[in-house]
């Protein structure tokens, strides 16, 4: 294609670079309320169990919560089987609409905990408010990963799309495994799939401990139900902030990716690093060295870091052919 080499269009295309990270920022944000929802939903459920199971028992019987190790009732079983086959028609469902199980494997991750929690939670009544808190979270846990996985393939997708208009191309067909290849690509060893499940693995085990602790203390029911309250909001915020960071740093690694894919068809060698408004020490030195002028081969890994917001620009200049 025929490359500009006027500097003001270089520059305008810098400062259209900085408005689109501004414009991806406010994005995220918005994502962000999305995904706080979702968590919120997910604290009120399992306030919700834990009153159900253990706070309505004792004061509706007149038992301590040694009860909690009694036995479950049918009753109890039946729901906690409803609930665990509308996770997985819900996870099926899913499964259906993305084509194939590669582009979003959970499969195997709900399958692993639904076996661990059929097998424990009728053992008394403590395991079955585990398992429910468990079904809770996986019920959470399709939801977001659903949206992650929709927002990394349109994010991918729309920078290609974007490129091509910026650089006069036209636009590749992608089919859904090319796409699936680069969401569900490693990095540092894992998916951006694993790292939420092991987020939320985290998140169960504090509970489940927390849970057996305050029964084995014989805790007043209310007081217990007032501090597992506080207890699940900052459990479930810690792990929303986690999630927040990872979609964040996975959109930024396939924005990349789309990137210099684009620069390279359209025959460009070198790109320009666009460091963000807050960027980090780091970011604003590649800006500034050689006045962040990369040959593409040799561009630092992005995201530099988890949170990194900065983008790139094709760059040449006539007298470099």
């Amino acid at each position: 294609m025929s490359k500009k080499n006027s500097d003001e269009y270089w520059k305008q295309r810098e400062q259209d670079e900085q408005d689109w990270i501004n414009e991806n920022i406010k994005n995220d944000d918005d994502f962000n309320k999305h995904l706080q929802e979702y968590y919120q939903e997910l604290i009120d459920r399992i306030n919700k169990d834990i009153s159900n199971q253990l706070i309505r028992y004792a004061e509706a019987e007149g038992a301590d919560l040694s009860e909690a190790r009694q036995r479950v009732s049918d009753e109890d079983v039946k729901a906690f089987e409803n609930k665990a086959k509308s996770i997985v028609r819900k996870a099926e469902k899913i499964r259906k609409r993305k084509g194939f199980v590669s582009r979003s494997d959970f499969s195997k991750e709900i399958n692993a905990r639904m076996r661990l929690y059929n097998a424990t939670m009728r053992i008394n009544r403590l395991e079955m408010l585990k398992a429910q808190i468990g079904l809770e979270i996986m019920d959470t846990n399709l939801d977001v990963h659903d949206d992650v996985d929709q927002r990394l393939s349109n994010d991918y997708l729309g920078e290609l799309k974007r490129q091509a208009g910026i650089l006069a191309m036209y636009e590749s067909q992608h089919n859904y495994k090319d796409v699936a290849k680069v969401i569900m690509a490693q990095t540092k060893n894992a998916t951006f799939s694993e790292r939420i499940w092991a987020n939320t693995d985290v998140l169960k085990a504090n509970l489940d401990r927390e849970l057996t602790q305050a029964i084995i203390r014989g805790e007043n029911p209310r007081e217990l139900a007032s501090r597992l309250r506080k207890y699940v909001a900052e459990g479930v915020g810690n792990v929303t902030n986690v999630t927040e960071r990872i979609a964040r740093t996975e959109s930024a690694r396939v924005l990349n990716k789309a990137q210099i894919e684009s620069f390279k068809k359209a025959g460009y060698k070198k790109c320009k690093w666009v460091a963000e408004g807050s960027a980090c020490k780091i970011c604003r030195g590649y800006a500034l060295d050689n006045d962040g002028i990369f040959d593409i081969k040799d561009l630092p890994v992005w995201p530099v870091h988890p949170n990194c917001m900065c983008s790139t620009t094709p760059w040449y200049k006539k007298e470099e052919e």
